[in-house]
């Protein structure tokens, strides 16, 4: 579905692609702490921690997505063919 709404660039909902940012990163972390939460305590084995670490690249990516202004690729265009 991303890569179908990035193809066609005048019609290019940002809004729908944080939104399946949104769910997988809610997936994540579901994944994640049924992974690290177990009877006997945290289990931080090397995986698990390189689990936590990419969950928390992700957080700061999607974070720093949704703070940003979206610009589709036809308008980074027009701004570039007008700057010349």
């Amino acid at each position: 579905m991303q890569v179908k709404n990035l193809q066609q660039a005048d019609r290019f909902a940002p809004a729908k692609v944080k939104g399946i940012a949104l769910i997988a990163f809610a997936a994540h972390s579901y994944a994640v702490f049924l992974d690290l939460h177990r009877p006997m305590g945290i289990h931080l084995d090397f995986f698990s921690v390189g689990s936590l670490i990419a969950w928390l690249v992700v957080a700061l990516v999607l974070l720093s997505s949704l703070r940003q202004k979206s610009i589709t690729c036809s308008s980074a265009y027009s701004r570039w063919r007008q700057s010349l």
